[in-house]
């Protein structure tokens, strides 16, 4: 395996122009899958998993393991580590989940671990929003567009207000639960972090402007 068959994460955000988050949010949902490098090394004491019945081994063990180096997490990892930043890995699948190497020891796993295949990377890219930058005029007039229709949603329902003023994250919240039953939504940018500053940023700039 060489570093060329993958893309470490933060260098993929970089590309994307978007930051880890994001991406971690699009592998939450299937529509990124994030892998691990090993190097070459395999983990001690491996054995294979029956993928129909995980309660029996597969007796045969092949002599290198099928695959370059990169092995792929699977989907409630993935969600375990946008959780908790960090995970105990103990077990790797291969790309389409018919064999797992387990062992002995679960290997921890923090976010700058993680990488891409560069395959899967190059796809991921292709949905990436390659338009003309905005203009500082059309991305105020869009701030303070949101930010009105915070102050709306907020004047609707008080469960959206905190201390008789917008509360953005409440409505950030509720935005994201919305995009997230959308089906094939584009979601890309639109983490809970990210539409939560939006909104605020909308806000500041509608009212500080009124003044």
């Amino acid at each position: 395996m060489t570093k060329g068959s993958f893309i470490l994460l933060a260098d993929l955000a970089k590309k994307c122009k978007c930051d880890t988050a994001e991406l971690l949010h699009q592998a939450a949902k299937g529509n990124l899958k994030l892998s691990i490098p090993f190097y070459g090394i395999a983990p001690q004491r491996p054995y294979f998993l029956n993928p129909t019945n995980p309660d029996v081994d597969v007796p045969e063990i092949p002599e290198q393991l099928p695959d370059s180096g990169v092995f792929d997490l699977h989907i409630q990892d993935v969600v375990a580590l946008v959780t908790h930043g960090q995970i105990a890995v103990d077990a790797i699948f291969s790309p389409c989940n018919v064999w797992a190497v387990s062992y002995e020891q679960p290997r921890v796993v923090s976010i700058d671990d993680i990488v891409i295949r560069t395959e899967e990377a190059a796809s991921f890219n292709i949905a990436v929003d390659a338009s003309d930058p905005m203009s500082l005029s059309e991305r105020s007039r869009l701030l303070r567009l949101i930010g009105a229709m915070a102050i709306l949603v907020a004047q609707q329902a008080k469960k959206y207000q905190a201390g008789g003023h917008p509360n953005a994250s409440q409505i950030a919240d509720a935005v994201g639960d919305l995009i997230d039953a959308l089906p094939d939504s584009n979601s890309l940018g639109l983490v809970n972090t990210n539409v939560r500053t939006t909104i605020s940023s909308g806000i500041e700039l509608l009212t500080t402007l009124q003044k």
